[in-house]
């Protein structure tokens, strides 16, 4: 789209007048020389945005919630023709750094400019940066143009994997189902093999000594007996409440946190999910943690069924000593269906995200009926 400075348009016919009524070369001269200014401007704004191209680069095409990523923008300008005015204006990248509206510059002629910044993403999903608004002004600033320049640009930001607060997890003494599944524990100073580290991996796995010889860290993975299970619950069902996405976001992270925490142990989990298509997830090596980390990149919470009802149902698939309840809002619905259940005779465990405060009665509640409740803060350790 291109527009004309009105002001030159009024400039234009008041010498046009002037010229038919004085009918002097000096009258035409300002008329010819206005329309000539007019001519040279448009032409110049049609060949110069031929010749200007965008190139966004990121540092990584792949990464997690709250790890920084580096952006460099290139304006690349093809002609010998110096631009006087260019503005740039990208709403994806403006809407993650917030420094970053637009940017108005200079460009010399055959020369290129760089713009860096860093991004942080704290929700999960695919992020298209390819769509790059320009807009070109001309040398008397008579003509503005703006158009779209896209490219295929994304990144893939996937849930983050934290590590488990260690007075918690440490050894199993405090998750309930997982110490019941200790019993059948191989001796953990049987090394199973050795691996470089991985982001979510225990700091008390670590190898030192390979580690400091080889200037990177090392984990020990122990060997544990076949046989181990953990059954996970996921509630993503949508919410209708202030902050809901970042909400939704630290209950899928934990579900990740404790599937990879798990994994690492050489424990067989099952993840069930409530969503708009319920989904369930065998995990039982590397390549299953990947699957269910590739899911929650495409999916959010979209689900809007019962979600005690989908409890009840997946009962039939779980053992009753093996069951964590991961939920993002915890209520007063689900502490029923929950206490229900433990009398059944299922130990289990419950992970929320967010209570309400009027709600601070139902964690007394789950203790009274022996059901340990942990809430997010208590489970992450979060890495400012």
């Amino acid at each position: 789209m291109i527009r004309v400075k009105g002001f030159f348009i009024i400039l234009l016919l008041v010498t046009l007048v002037y010229a038919y009524l004085d009918g002097s070369a000096l009258a035409y001269s300002l008329f010819y020389s206005t329309l000539l200014s007019l001519v040279i401007s448009f032409i110049y704004l049609i060949y110069i945005r031929r010749k200007i191209a965008i190139e966004i680069k990121l540092n990584k095409d792949k990464l997690y919630t709250k790890e920084p990523c580096q952006f460099t923008i290139i304006i690349k300008n093809y002609s010998i023709l110096p631009v006087p005015y260019l503005e740039i204006f990208n709403k994806a990248l403006s809407s993650f750094e917030k420094s970053f509206k637009s940017d108005v510059l200079i460009l010399p002629g055959d020369k290129n400019r760089r713009i860096k910044g860093e991004l942080c993403f704290d929700i999960r999903g695919i992020y298209n940066f390819g769509v790059t608004e320009i807009i070109i002004k001309d040398f008397l600033y008579i003509f503005t143009t703006n158009f779209i320049l896209k490219s295929n640009k994304c990144i893939s930001v996937y849930p983050k994997v934290y590590s488990f607060i260690p007075k918690v997890f440490d050894g199993y003494n405090e998750i309930s189902i997982i110490n019941s599944n200790r019993k059948n524990v191989g001796d953990e100073s049987s090394v199973r093999d050795i691996r470089k580290y991985r982001v979510g991996d225990s700091l008390r796995n670590i190898h030192w000594k390979l580690s400091a010889k080889y200037g990177e860290l090392y984990i020990k993975n122990f060997d544990y007996t076949s046989g181990e299970r953990c059954s996970i619950l996921l509630n993503m069902n949508k919410l209708n409440i202030i902050e809901k996405d970042i909400l939704e976001e630290k209950a899928v992270e934990i579900c990740m946190s404790l599937v990879n925490y798990l994994q690492n142990r050489s424990m067989k989990t099952k993840v069930y999910i409530r969503n708009e298509e319920n989904r369930s997830f065998y995990i039982e090596k590397r390549g299953d943690v990947s699957e269910l980390m590739e899911y929650f990149l495409l999916h959010k919470s979209k689900g809007e069924g019962n979600f005690e009802s989908f409890i009840y149902d997946s009962l039939n698939f779980i053992d009753k000593d093996t069951l964590v309840i991961i939920t993002a809002v915890l209520t007063e619905e689900q502490v029923r269906t929950i206490i229900s259940i433990r009398r059944m005779g299922y130990n289990l465990e419950l992970i929320y995200v967010n209570i309400d405060f009027k709600d601070l009665s139902l964690l007394q509640q789950l203790k009274e009926n022996d059901i340990k409740a942990l809430s997010y803060r208590e489970l992450i350790k979060e890495e400012e």
